[in-house]
């Protein structure tokens, strides 16, 4: 009788050990209120055309446009890496006008290659103001003369499609 009495005490304190252990571990949890401010890149593209000329364009004609692609503005400069390419967006496609486009920011003359998106790719850098000088050069071919195209007239959107750089 007596082992068996040393037995159920043994076994209540065992017991009651792991309730009260069990019971009494503690749990630790906290929250902060935290805020913080992101500075989130910003692309910056602009351009600016020059020599338009508004004269008459006739078969065997040249005209040259020139405009500038620059990563800057009064205000902010770009800052993130970027590839464009440049598009036209001509309004009338019936005029036969051929037309290149040609890089002249180093003072010479590098054709850019069309590719399916556009001319180019063409790299614009970040950090530092990058102006890039080009020109476009529209001509019809002196042969193409039809009367069809008298009184025609077309416009055209230069526009610029960059991807970002990773």
């Amino acid at each position: 009788m007596k082992t068996k009495v040393k037995f159920l005490i043994l076994a209540f304190i065992i017991i009651s050990s792991i309730f009260f252990i069990n019971s009494t571990t503690s749990r630790y949890l906290s929250e902060v209120n935290s805020k913080t401010d992101v500075d989130v890149a910003m692309p910056q593209i602009e351009i600016e055309v020059s020599n338009v000329s508004k004269e008459l364009m006739f078969p065997g004609d040249t005209k040259e446009v020139e405009f500038y692609i620059k990563n800057y503005d009064n205000i902010n400069i770009n800052e993130v890496l970027m590839t464009y390419y440049i598009t036209l967006d001509i309004t009338d496609s019936t005029i036969p006008l051929n037309y290149k486009i040609y890089d002249i920011t180093q003072n010479n003359q590098i054709e850019l290659p069309q590719t399916a998106q556009g001319f180019g790719p063409i790299t614009l850098n970040y950090g530092m103001q990058e102006d890039r000088h080009y020109k476009i050069v529209f001509s019809w071919d002196e042969s193409d003369n039809s009367a069809t195209y008298a009184g025609k007239q077309f416009k055209f959107n230069i526009e610029v499609n960059a991807i970002q750089q990773i």
